[in-house]
């Protein structure tokens, strides 16, 4: 699972696909982290090969939400909280 949107960075590389990397929950808080990293392409993601850009994401969290899918949680709460985003919006899940 990944966004498939593509980001020309000020320094000329040019990447495609936005991957959750990092998840932190803190319980006590009821907050979890997400770091998104923008990658060359799918390829170069899957591989572990470095990413071009993180972005760090943070929301609150519920009980009842720690016993689903959290990567997927991960995407759908990006998305939601950060719809002005210009570097995800209208981004493609893939």
């Amino acid at each position: 699972m990944a966004i498939q949107k593509s980001k020309i960075l000020d320094n000329g590389a040019t990447g495609n696909y936005w991957k959750i990397n990092a998840v932190t929950i803190t319980k006590n808080s009821m907050n979890i982290y997400f770091g998104l990293v923008l990658y060359a392409d799918k390829d170069h993601g899957d591989s572990g090969s470095p990413g071009l850009l993180l972005k760090d994401f943070n929301f609150p969290i519920t009980k009842d939400q720690l016993s689903g899918d959290i990567v997927a949680l991960g995407y759908t709460s990006i998305k939601a909280m950060n719809p002005e985003d210009s570097d995800l919006a209208g981004g493609v899940d893939v």
